[in-house]
């Protein structure tokens, strides 16, 4: 089974981080699993915005995952930066996706990310 698993990863070691990275071992125990490092925040943010996204789309659509896994980021600049990429090439090139949500400030996220935020989950949750 071929898997994207997108992440923020390295950097400041926080919970979702830890967890992450014990995700991707656990996930690699059976499945082939293609990391694909989300940017921190930084100096050089956008010029590796677009490099990820350019990367992130060379991959979904070379490898063709069964599932791709996402870290969601909790904030809506988040969203709109980093997270729509891959959702929306998860729904277009992945068999399954996985939302992994962290952290318990969901509901105010979720207001924050408007109306076509919540569209692009309720397509990918509902497949249409």
């Amino acid at each position: 089974m071929k898997i994207i698993f997108s992440a923020v990863l390295g950097g400041m070691v926080t919970g979702q981080v830890v967890t992450s990275e014990f995700m991707i071992r656990c996930l690699r125990e059976k499945s082939q699993v293609v990391v694909n490092r989300q940017p921190a925040k930084g100096i050089f943010f956008l010029v590796q915005m677009l490099y990820y996204m350019a990367l992130t789309m060379l991959k979904f659509i070379l490898i063709r995952p069964n599932i791709s896994y996402i870290v969601l980021n909790r904030t809506s600049a988040s969203f709109y930066t980093r997270d729509l990429v891959v959702l929306i090439l998860s729904r277009l090139f992945a068999g399954k996706t996985v939302i992994h949500v962290v952290g318990n400030d969901f509901e105010k996220y979720w207001v924050n990310i408007g109306k076509f935020g919540r569209w692009v989950y309720s397509d990918i949750v509902t497949g249409k």
